[in-house]
């Protein structure tokens, strides 16, 4: 591991043991553990969902349950693989009933995600759900409670952040559906359709401007 990627590590170890120490919201009263994240330092693509639900509760482990598994299927399906991508959730603790009622955990807790984005430094952010939009900043407050169908894939403009080394730096957004509603919409095939689609797009895009060997 390269001296820039230990410092990373060693910023992301710290970061988590805040994460595990907060009880600010209060979900962390009522969890069985903090799910803050895993996959590789300098990753290119970082991906990020709402909340933990149960089986991530059980495990510690980000995107565990039957929607993980859905959705490593469909990295699968246009040659990607979940092992070189950072994955993580915008709260870290379970919601009771695995639901976020309103803005204020996800405020409370966004910092944490915003710093993980700092650290990992991606290339391309993976967006599923509301919470997950509104905590990078790419939905508006007052837009939370209307449909969000069609702002849905690529984000046209770059999204900027400060990386850990406090330079800016820029990556690509795509917002799409999270792999749960997909399992759940009776009519799920067509939004897996658009879902696989901006994937595939995403990834396009994302090997034209920076091609790697992931």
């Amino acid at each position: 591991m390269g001296i820039f990627l230990m410092e990373e590590q060693k910023q992301l170890d710290k970061l988590k043991e805040e994460a595990i120490a907060c009880y600010e919201c209060g979900f962390g009263k009522t969890c069985t553990q903090k799910v803050f994240g895993e996959g590789p330092m300098g990753a290119h693509i970082m991906s990020v969902s709402e909340a933990p639900g149960a089986d991530e509760d059980a495990t510690g482990r980000p995107y565990a349950g039957k929607a993980g598994h859905f959705w490593e299927g469909m990295l699968r399906s246009i040659g990607w693989d979940r092992s070189f991508i950072y994955v993580c959730n915008t709260l870290k603790c379970r919601p009771p009933n695995n639901k976020i009622e309103g803005l204020t955990e996800i405020d409370t807790c966004k910092h944490f995600l915003i710093k993980q984005v700092s650290i990992i430094q991606p290339k391309l952010i993976l967006v599923f759900g509301k919470p997950a939009a509104y905590a990078l900043g790419i939905l508006a407050q007052a837009d939370y409670g209307k449909p969000v169908k069609f702002r849905l894939g690529v984000q046209k403009g770059p999204y900027e952040y400060v990386g850990i080394d406090g330079k800016k730096k820029t990556a690509r957004i795509m917002w799409t559906y999270h792999p749960s509603y997909l399992q759940n919409k009776p009519d799920g095939r067509a939004y897996c359709f658009q879902a696989y689609k901006q994937l595939y797009d995403a990834k396009k895009l994302l090997e034209a401007e920076a091609p790697w060997d992931g």
